[in-house]
């Protein structure tokens, strides 16, 4: 009587542990949920932000579009804008910050599903954790700028400009610290030597022939990395079957191949530097390095460049797989070309 009363005794305490264990589980449980739930709550407010800037920078575009009186800039930037707000489709010409906006938070919106599937897992609550990966799933198939081949190549191109823009601010800083030397030694011969290195830096982003071998390879290096981040998303939209964004990515990167760098550009005895950005900005500078206005720019199927700059002007030439190319100006609102130009690249 005295066994069956102990054993029934040390049943009911199992049970009890038991008990307790689940509960304790759950509650752990339903702190990863409210967790994932404030992660959620984040990401909602960063998209509001995310959207609310790429409306004002369509609204740039359409404002500068009409200024120059360009009916097929303005009927572009009607139509990017309908595919924007109806289908959450990023406009071309989205300024490659405003992208990062949403990268940011979509990855850490990632992070924050990937940690509450695995505590999940960890805590054994196997149907939570299923709950919370079938909501992810549905969250990638179904919210607007969710592609994640699409993230990843913006990332990629975000990376790309990072590094080249880390490129230019170590050389600057190389070429400050040899100048200061050159100074302090009153050493006139080799100050020359580095103003003219600055010039052709800052002009052409021609590289010092000084700078160290690990700095002159990091370009090539960014360079071929968003190579490969190309050369993937297209492999992976077309096996995802998702054959329109296939060929955009495509033609990005024949762009990017044919295109993206620093182009000299000459009119007469004026002469300009573009420097073509992945995402379809551009900057146009003065042989000394001085900004002189920015631009947007795209490459149609027939290969034919359009540059429209803030100031009205527009340059539409032909980009053939050399490194040169002739190309038409046009005054803003003028159908005629008022030049001819030849754009030479400088730096790829």
């Amino acid at each position: 009587m005295r066994y069956r009363l102990c054993r029934s005794l040390s049943a009911v305490t199992v049970l009890l542990i038991a008990v307790g264990l689940c509960q304790g589980r759950a509650d752990d449980a339903e702190a990863t949920k409210e967790r994932l739930s404030q992660a959620k709550k984040v990401y909602d407010a960063e998209v509001l932000k995310f959207k609310m800037a790429v409306l004002e920078a369509l609204t740039r575009h359409e404002d500068a579009a009409l200024k120059a009186a360009d009916k097929t800039l303005i009927d572009q930037a009607k139509m990017e804008r309908d595919a924007f707000e109806k289908a959450g489709e990023l406009p071309s010409l989205t300024p490659i910050a405003v992208r990062g906006l949403i990268v940011t938070a979509r990855t850490q919106l990632d992070e924050a599903y990937a940690a509450a599937i695995k505590d999940c897992l960890q805590l054994k609550a196997d149907d939570a954790a299923a709950g919370i990966k079938k909501e992810y799933e549905q969250f990638q198939a179904g919210v607007p700028f969710g592609n994640l081949i699409k993230i990843k190549l913006y990332r990629a191109k975000i990376t790309y400009e990072n590094d080249i823009k880390k490129v230019r601010d170590d050389v600057g800083a190389s070429l400050d610290k040899r100048e200061a030397t050159s100074r302090k030694e009153g050493n006139k011969k080799l100050l020359d030597q580095i103003k003219a290195e600055r010039k052709a830096f800052n002009a052409w982003g021609e590289l010092p022939k000084t700078v160290p071998a690990a700095l002159r390879q990091k370009p090539e290096f960014a360079r071929a990395t968003l190579e490969k981040a190309y050369t993937a998303a297209i492999k992976g939209f077309t096996k995802a079957k998702q054959d329109d964004e296939a060929e955009t990515a495509e033609k990005e990167f024949q762009a990017f191949s044919k295109l993206i760098g620093s182009w000299h550009m000459q009119e007469g005895d004026r002469e300009y530097i573009f420097v073509f950005r992945t995402g379809g900005g551009c900057e146009q500078f003065r042989p000394s390095g001085e900004p002189h206005t920015t631009g947007e720019w795209r490459l149609e199927a027939s290969n034919q460049l359009t540059i429209a700059l803030q100031n009205g002007f527009k340059v539409v030439g032909a980009i053939p797989g050399t490194d040169t190319a002739k190309a038409d100006v046009f005054a803003p609102g003028g159908n005629t070309p008022i030049s001819a130009i030849t754009l030479r690249r400088v730096v790829k």
